[in-house]
């Protein structure tokens, strides 16, 4: 057998897993179609991910997090409001007493910490660029067909792991079907300078025109993630900088004091995807091969980690217990307690986003009373908190 697991896909999910099982004695393969990037410094416009406590401390375990820890900024409060309502929950991480709720990192420096977390382990190999054109079975064993420079070879793996994203080319050759579900919205994505400091806090303001994600960078700098209707996009789309800011800070208002600068903007489409088969034999699907989320509660990226943490885990005590890796026994594990946490994680983005977008005057005020009952009931309070850091459902 040339390896004991194949990870199809080299982005931040898939190299996540590598760097989760690279300490066991285990012969890794991952499986990148694209060629190598060029780490670049980051600047203004580079974009940057929201890292949950829970998956902070699973990175530190791992190996990642001492690459990150210096750069990274971390969330010391969440604050969230209804705009035009009196609604408002503050989530602190003083009041959960951890050093912070959450950790929001570049993608250079994410790159970068799993890159040389890698570079340590001599069992790692990576096929890059080739893709996967095949799959086939044995009673021990998947054969995967890659294509790689013009060749085409066979490599037989215990446990083949679709990690390629939304459009997952080995979710698709196993024609695993997929539920999609089309929310007209469209994210625009961008970071801007701010005059004065943000303090650390992460804010989700919930506006007529959509919510409106700023989390906390250096040097008096905001990620934004800004959900529009789609069909107003290409409108704000085409506005200046000056004109952008200015429609921003109107349906955002001065609790971050006045907006001075927007870097550039990206629109990306929102939908929720989510696969009907987490596994098949030999096949395990995590991140965005098995779900695609909605960004309203900075859930994807994180819930992809969690895939990785449950996965990993169940593939050490396997190891140990001297168990075929990719035997039904331990796919069925790893299906049972996944599909439980992606439906936790998707009734609670998806019930946001319809909470949130109803202009209907009773969904209004029930939200604005809940916001309200949250922030001075401290039982309920610690349990939003919580789930939010990733430490429970």
């Amino acid at each position: 057998m040339d390896y004991d697991i194949v990870i199809c896909g080299g982005g931040l999910v898939g190299r996540s897993l590598a760097c989760a099982l690279a300490k066991l004695p285990l012969r890794i393969a991952i499986v990148e179609a694209l060629s190598p990037q060029i780490t670049h410094q980051a600047d203004f416009d580079t974009r940057s991910f929201a890292l949950s406590y829970g998956n902070v401390l699973f990175l530190e375990r791992i190996g990642v997090w001492e690459y990150l820890a210096d750069s990274a900024v971390p969330i010391k409060t969440i604050h969230v409001s209804d705009r035009g309502h009196s609604g408002i929950t503050r989530l602190k991480a003083s009041e959960q007493r951890v050093p912070a709720l959450g950790y929001i990192t570049l993608a250079p420096d994410l790159n970068q910490a799993l890159q040389q977390t890698l570079l340590q382990y001599p069992n790692i190999t990576l096929l890059c660029p080739a893709t996967v054109t095949a799959i086939d079975y044995t009673a021990s064993e998947a054969i995967l067909s890659i294509q790689q420079s013009q060749q085409s070879y066979p490599i037989r793996t215990q446990l083949a792991i679709a990690a390629d994203g939304t459009h997952s080319t080995l979710r698709q050759l196993l024609k695993i079907p997929v539920k999609q579900y089309n929310y007209d919205q469209t994210a625009i994505i961008a970071n801007i300078g701010l005059t004065r400091s943000h303090h650390n806090v992460a804010y989700e303001r919930f506006t007529q025109q959509g919510p409106i994600a700023l989390l906390p960078l250096s040097e008096q700098r905001c990620g934004l993630v800004w959900t529009l209707k789609s069909e107003q996009v290409a409108r704000v789309m085409d506005l200046t900088d000056e004109q952008f800011l200015t429609e921003l800070q109107l349906a955002f208002g001065y609790r971050l004091g006045r907006f001075a600068r927007v870097g550039k903007r990206f629109a990306y489409p929102l939908q929720l995807w989510q696969a009907q088969q987490l596994t098949k034999s030999r096949v395990a699907l995590i991140g965005n091969a098995a779900h695609t989320l909605h960004p309203i509660a900075g859930q994807g990226f994180n819930l992809g980690l969690r895939d990785v943490a449950a996965l990993a885990a169940l593939l050490e005590q396997a190891l140990i217990q001297g168990d075929d890796l990719g035997s039904k026994i331990i796919l069925d594990r790893y299906k049972h307690q996944q599909t439980q946490d992606h439906r936790h994680y998707i009734r609670f983005t998806d019930g946001l986003v319809k909470l949130f977008t109803n202009s209907l005057w009773p969904i209004e005020l029930a939200r604005n009373i809940g916001l309200q009952t949250l922030n001075v009931i401290p039982r309920l309070k610690k349990k939003l908190t919580r789930k939010a850091m990733g430490l429970a459902l």
